[in-house]
């Protein structure tokens, strides 16, 4: 629908070929004709991201904006961390491994 091929697509979408103002608005139009009533977004249901700190104090509270008292804590952690804080579907590990550093792992429940 955009007048690409699917091989051109996949080079753009694995970074390999650079996507050009002229592409994108073609993109763009083809996706807006699958359904025009409704806008286009975006939903993550799950997500890690590991930061470069064993500071998990910082973590909690400056980036999640989260009271690290509200949190429950268990001795124990997934994927080699020793231990790990959790409320709901939020859950951040730490370990005293700087190369793990912190790790925020976020599940979701999408409802439709």
């Amino acid at each position: 629908m955009a007048g690409i091929s699917r091989e051109h697509l996949s080079r753009i979408e694995a970074g390999k070929v650079a996507l050009t103002e002229d592409t994108k608005h073609k993109l763009l139009e083809a996706v807006e004709k699958f359904n025009p009533d409704a806008p286009m977004f975006l939903l993550f249901d799950y997500v890690r991201i590991r930061f470069p700190t064993l500071d998990i104090q910082h973590v909690i509270k400056d980036i999640l904006k989260l009271n690290i008292s509200y949190m429950l804590h268990e001795d124990f952690g997934h994927y080699k961390y020793t231990e790990h804080y959790y409320i709901g579907d939020v859950f951040v590990y730490t370990s005293q491994d700087k190369e793990k550093g912190v790790l925020l792992e976020l599940k979701g429940k999408y409802k439709s």
